[in-house]
């Protein structure tokens, strides 16, 4: 997916295209892009310490696919995501692994930290530093069974256009993989003012995917889809 050349006019204005883009169809997979708001479920796990044992609301808000993954971000203004993702697996889930990509475009390397991961409304595993671009992770879920819920930050995934309008930026909601292929996905971002989105995957272009209105917007991909999903964004004031 070559995105490379982001601070140019031409690539931000090809993402502005896919503002009319129509529906996408024969795709199973939902990505939810939703501008402003908090309910609070993207609060994250504190570095350092240790937050195993911590009680932690694990039940799936209402728009988690079931099996399937949500995945739910709020960008800060300097630029770092704070995310949570809640997996509900269509078998019993004893632990996965879960890697860092490097964005889809010329930024600083990507990197996640306070990682933490719930279940059955406790802390189970953690990662108290943090992983660096190409980084893996085999994290463990003991338990019953049921939803599983990560908390995390993700920074380098965020690059300003040096020259578009000021605040304009490029995301990577992908940089974060979690190997557990064959499950739907619904993945909102909040925090920011979504202009456009682009889906490809690399070496193929990215090509303009999903309408936006002023709520949000709606992309359709593959349950088993490796497609990395960009968007332009204004970022929110400091």
């Amino acid at each position: 997916m070559n995105l490379r050349n982001h601070d140019g006019p031409s690539l931000i204005g090809a993402l502005v295209l896919v503002a009319v883009v129509a529906d996408i169809t024969a795709i199973v997979g939902v990505l939810i892009l939703t501008m402003g708001g908090s309910d609070g479920s993207t609060a994250g796990a504190t570095g350092g310490s240790s937050t195993l044992g911590n009680p932690i609301d694990t039940v799936a808000p209402a728009a988690a696919p079931q099996p399937g993954v949500l995945v739910r971000s709020r960008i800060n203004a300097d630029g770092g995501l704070r995310v949570t993702q809640w997996v509900t697996p269509a078998a019993d889930l004893t632990g996965f692994a879960l890697r860092v990509e490097p964005a889809s475009f010329a930024s600083a390397s990507t990197q996640l930290s306070q990682l933490q991961v719930s279940r059955d409304g406790v802390v189970v595993d953690e990662v108290t530093g943090r992983l660096d671009e190409g980084a893996r992770a085999l994290l463990s879920v003991p338990g019953d069974g049921g939803t599983v819920r990560l908390d995390y930050l993700v920074e380098g995934a965020v690059a300003r256009s040096l020259q578009s309008a000021p605040n304009r930026a490029l995301v990577d909601l992908s940089v974060v993989r979690i190997a557990r292929s064959g499950l739907r996905q619904v993945v909102q971002l909040r925090g920011a003012s979504v202009l456009s989105l682009a889906c490809g995957t690399a070496p193929e272009p990215a090509e303009p995917c999903g309408r936006l209105s002023e709520s949000g917007g709606r992309v359709l991909l593959p349950a088993s889809s490796g497609a990395d999903v960009i968007a332009a964004i204004d970022l929110p004031a400091r």
